[in-house]
């Protein structure tokens, strides 16, 4: 393996260390590649990119400090702990169509919501990821504004029957939420059997449908900075796993400069339409929208942290 080769393996390798919150490992894979790139005669833009890599190490750096000094996160309750179980267990897996899910909210963060919905689309196939892909469609929708379109995936879905009575209800409930707090009065249509005899609700379950706790907003509690005692609620546009991604525009100065990458929070709270709990959370990624309506404000991931 020549030296680019093994410099771009090392980077892919503290990027994901770095989007799980392993800065110090990050920091680590980082430095390799420091050492890989300075000792060679063939990289290039040298200079450049060594005096780029050196930031990311001393940043890492400095994170990884100060998360690790960051307070540990309050024992919960046991059936509070059962929620965030199922809200983790989908995170868990390492499967192709996980990734590509993940890949595909990523493109959506970035403003790409046409190219994230086509992606997600297409992952409705994949029954382990199909229920959450298309949550995920809602979103993009919801985000951009179009709220029309998100109604009609959800009729769509109900004619085509991918999804089972459950699953469809899980869906109907987001997607109702989502309109409710954005002020859209709408009825959406009853879980049916189209053409089934007298319209009754459809019966559809082949196996039971795994409980997912959909996070609609979370309340951050500050203890520090300029911010303390001025509790804020955020609505989350995106939701993949243990990782939630939050809107703030662009206005909102001290709230984009108190939550920098690795800044950890000792109190959040987590709250879907049936239920609220507490645990930590660490800001992950803070990414600016660059193309559509919320062009100029960002996307903050926060992860929830269940240990």
């Amino acid at each position: 393996m020549d030296t680019n080769q093994k410099v771009e393996n090392l980077l892919k390798t503290a990027k994901l260390y770095q989007d799980q919150g392993l800065f110090r490992e990050a920091r680590k894979a980082y430095q390799a590649a420091f050492d890989q790139i300075a000792s060679s005669d063939q990289a290039h833009d040298k200079e450049e990119t060594l005096a780029e890599l050196s930031k990311k190490i001393e940043s890492l750096g400095f994170t990884a400090e100060h998360v690790e000094s960051a307070p540990t996160t309050q024992e919960l309750p046991d059936d509070v702990q059962d929620l965030i179980k199922n809200l983790f267990s989908f995170s868990e897996k390492k499967d192709s169509d996980t990734k590509a899910l993940i890949e595909a909210v990523t493109l959506a963060k970035f403003g790409q919501t046409e190219r994230a919905v086509e992606e997600l689309t297409a992952l409705l196939e994949k029954k382990s990821v199909k229920i959450v892909a298309a949550k995920n469609i809602l979103r993009c929708h919801i985000l951009s504004s179009a709220y029309g379109k998100a109604v009609a995936a959800y009729e769509t879905w109900m004619q085509e029957k991918i999804f089972s009575s459950k699953e469809l209800e899980s869906i109907r409930n987001l997607l109702e939420h989502q309109l409710i707090k954005k002020g859209i009065q709408k009825p959406l249509p009853k879980i049916t059997v189209v053409g089934a005899e007298n319209d009754q609700p459809a019966e559809l379950d082949s196996e039971k449908a795994k409980p997912m706790l959909d996070i609609g907003s979370v309340l951050i509690n500050f203890d520090q900075g300029p911010l303390k005692g001025k509790p804020i609620e955020l609505d989350v546009n995106f939701q993949t796993g243990n990782t939630v991604s939050l809107l703030i525009e662009s206005k909102e100065k001290s709230l984009l400069d108190t939550l920098s990458v690795g800044f950890r929070m000792r109190e959040v709270q987590f709250r879907s339409s049936v239920a609220i709990f507490r645990s930590a959370g660490i800001v992950s990624a803070k990414i600016k929208i660059h193309e559509g309506p919320k062009k100029g404000d960002y996307l903050m991931d926060i992860k929830v942290q269940d240990s």
